[in-house]
């Protein structure tokens, strides 16, 4: 029966590997990132990021962290996307226009794990099939309360104390 368990181990790792990686730009954990993206075929996915074969973000938490992801057309007025979480058509939290340009914005506290975003296009410009466009990430790790780190350290350290004293009575 162990044996069993180990070819089907083998078997879920060979299926794993076999199964191919989502191309992705990676996004780092922390901090403010900005990427271009491009579009050559109308509506629908976006072609590419900087100037790339990916379209895909790959974003991965290590912690929870406040995420806004942020979409601006600079190509021609009249450009629109719509945002992809994890392959699921997701809402903008404020879509509007900046200047004459679509603008939309997601934010949110993510859990720590591994998350994609993605775009199509959802309104093009009149008489244009391909443009340019512009996206930002902001990523902030939630603080972690120390005060409450401290009051566990003040009581185990009070807790060995009690013990110590028990042991010298």
């Amino acid at each position: 029966m162990a044996s069993f368990s180990l070819i089907a181990k083998s078997a879920l790792l060979a299926a794993v590997l076999a199964t191919p990686a989502a191309a992705a730009v990676v996004v780092p954990d922390s901090g403010t990132s900005q990427y271009s993206f491009e579009w050559y075929d109308g509506l629908g996915p976006i072609d590419g990021i900087e100037s790339g074969t990916e379209t895909q973000w790959s974003l991965m938490l290590t912690t929870e962290s406040t995420v806004t992801f942020t979409a601006t057309d600079d190509f021609v007025p009249g450009d629109a996307f719509g945002l992809l979480l994890g392959g699921l058509s997701t809402p903008w939290m404020s879509e509007g226009v900046s200047g004459d340009y679509f603008q939309g914005t997601y934010s949110a506290v993510l859990n720590a794990g591994s998350y994609l975003f993605s775009l199509e296009v959802t309104h093009g410009a009149e008489g244009f099939t391909s443009g340019g466009a512009y996206a930002a990430f902001d990523v902030v790790p939630t603080p972690v309360p120390l005060p409450a780190g401290g009051l566990l350290l003040m009581g185990a350290l009070g807790g060995l104390a009690v013990l110590r004293r028990r042991k010298s009575v």
